[in-house]
């Protein structure tokens, strides 16, 4: 996804999976994948600061939900069967 904030401006949003640990990475935009897991209550949230540029990228399994509060300017989803 690709968001207006500033580089270096911290961002937050919600997964949810389709069971409790799923394991995924997150890149907030230098290319650095940092270890997160997923539940199907969408807690925690995903906490983070951009870095890089201003795509965030998303890896994982069983995503079916996404929540956020920032502004976006695009978002794409790839191989999401399950996503909502």
């Amino acid at each position: 996804m690709t968001t207006s904030n500033a580089i270096g401006s911290d961002i937050i949003f919600w997964l949810k999976s389709d069971g409790f640990n799923n394991p995924g990475q997150i890149d907030f935009g230098d290319g650095n994948l940092i270890n997160i897991y997923t539940s199907n209550n969408g807690w925690p949230p995903i906490l983070g600061k951009l870095v890089g540029s201003q795509n965030i990228k998303i890896y994982g399994t069983g995503i079916t939900y996404l929540q956020v509060n920032d502004p976006l300017y695009f978002i794409r989803c790839i191989h999401g069967p399950n996503f909502d």
